[in-house]
């Protein structure tokens, strides 16, 4: 909803809200489709910066996610990484790291690796980290999502190209200026390699 004015955010409130009655009603409150809907109306109010409701509904939401999905589906990873979105940005910084230190954690655990939804985890403990004060966990986490994402897409896509500048903010945070221009630089040669000198793309 980034970029909607605040009549039209009103109005995707409105609808999402309305959206949400008509699923409980018809579909049931516990059903798939009703549990996404509640995640999504929880994003919604938190960018609409009604935090106190984006924060009610997220929890409501996680905690029907692991009773229905169980802790371990994908559908429960989204719903504890929103909840801990939604925390971050009530300032409840602290429980918002935990949640994501344990969202990292299953994530790995059940999905492996080198899965999307774990680099995503890695990207917002990163952030959650470096807003706390720990760059050294902060920087570690963002390295691992370079990791991951490169394993996931190759070494030249623009997904690591975001992870590196996140990188980088924080490694200028600890002082390390040397780390966080070897990042930048890195981060150049994919763009480079994406859109060579001459190309349509500069």
């Amino acid at each position: 909803m980034t970029g909607v004015t605040s009549g039209g955010r009103a109005e995707a409130l409105l609808l999402y809200e309305r959206t949400l009655g008509d699923r409980e009603r018809v579909l049931g409150a516990d059903d798939p489709d009703t549990l996404l809907t509640r995640n999504n109306l929880a994003l919604a109010y938190r960018e609409a910066g009604r935090l106190d409701e984006a924060v009610s509904l997220s929890e409501k939401a996680l905690a029907d996610c692991e009773r229905v999905l169980g802790p371990d589906h994908v559908g429960t990873l989204i719903s504890e990484s929103n909840l801990a979105l939604a925390y971050r940005a009530a300032g409840r910084l602290e429980e918002a790291v935990v949640l994501l230190q344990r969202n990292v954690s299953t994530a790995e655990r059940v999905l492996g690796s080198s899965h999307p939804r774990l680099a995503e985890s890695l990207r917002r403990l990163g952030q959650g980290k470096g807003e706390s004060g720990d760059l050294a966990a902060a920087a570690a986490a963002l390295g691992r999502a370079v990791d991951v994402d490169t394993a996931i897409y190759g070494p030249a896509h623009a997904q690591i190209v975001a992870d590196l500048e996140l990188l980088a903010v924080v490694q200028e945070q600890q002082g390390n200026a040397d780390d966080a221009a070897a990042s930048r630089a890195h981060a150049q040669r994919i763009r480079e390699q994406k859109s060579p000198p001459g190309s349509a793309g500069e």
